[in-house]
């Protein structure tokens, strides 16, 4: 896993987005800036428990977090976690994973 998650960043008026986006929802904007977001709040979680089709499969958690930019993401989780932690961003196979902040890596 790869810390931090890649986002682009329009940069006329530095909205961000993941995953990508061509065209800017805030302004139309087509050019685009990389960075990284390492850490985000949770805001709310949900467990899947269940994919049609797949046998043997666990629970899997997911979180709506938001980080400091006011980006929301849907992120996987490791555990389940409350509402409001804050959790360190990782990308796997270009998926966002939260991990509890200052928890076992």
């Amino acid at each position: 896993m790869k810390e931090g998650l890649s986002i682009t960043r329009c940069k006329t008026c530095g909205a961000s987005y993941f995953p990508p986006r061509l065209i800017c929802r805030r302004c139309d904007g087509d050019a685009w800036l990389t960075d990284r977001v390492y850490d985000a709040v949770v805001e709310e979680t949900t467990m899947v428990s269940h994919v049609a089709g797949h046998e043997d499969w666990g629970p899997r958690y997911l979180a709506t977090a938001r980080t400091a930019n006011n980006l929301r993401l849907i992120v996987g989780l490791e555990a389940p976690l409350p509402d409001g932690a804050r959790v360190r961003l990782w990308e796997r196979d270009g998926a966002p994973i939260g991990r509890l902040a200052g928890g076992a890596s």
